[in-house]
C-alpha cells in the first residue's frame, strides 16, 4: 500500500489547523474523510502520527518526522511544477494594481 499526495495534504493541513475539523474545512473535504485518511496513513507506515483529543491534535515524533518530509515533498512537487511552468514560457509572476475610480 502506497501513501498518497492526499493524505500528504492532510497531513500537514491538520499540523497547520490544529484540529480536524479546521484541517478538514482548510482542505475543503469532510471531517471523517479526513480522519479516515490520516487513520490510512497510520496504518500504512504502521505507527501512531497523531495524538487525538477533543481539543487539538499533537504529533508523535514519529508524525513530527514524517510532517516534516511531507512538506518537503510538497515544496518539491511545487518546484517541480513551477520549472515545468518555465520550460513551458509560463513562469514568472504577474501581479496588478488596482486603483479606486
Amino acid at each position: 500500500m502506497e501513501i498518497t499526495l492526499r493524505q500528504l495534504k492532510y497531513l500537514i493541513a491538520l499540523a497547520d489547523e490544529g484540529h480536524f475539523s479546521r484541517a478538514a474545512q482548510a482542505a475543503n473535504v469532510s471531517q471523517p474523510a479526513l480522519s479516515v485518511q490520516i487513520r490510512e496513513m497510520e496504518d500504512r507506515l504502521g505507527v501512531q502520527l497523531v495524538e487525538r483529543s477533543p481539543r487539538r491534535v499533537d504529533f508523535t515524533p514519529a508524525g513530527r518526522e514524517v510532517l516534516w518530509r511531507a512538506r518537503r515533498i510538497m515544496d518539491e512537487i511545487s518546484e517541480l511544477q513551477q520549472a515545468a511552468r518555465w520550460k513551458r514560457g509560463l513562469g514568472g509572476q504577474l501581479r496588478l494594481g488596482v486603483i479606486p475610480t
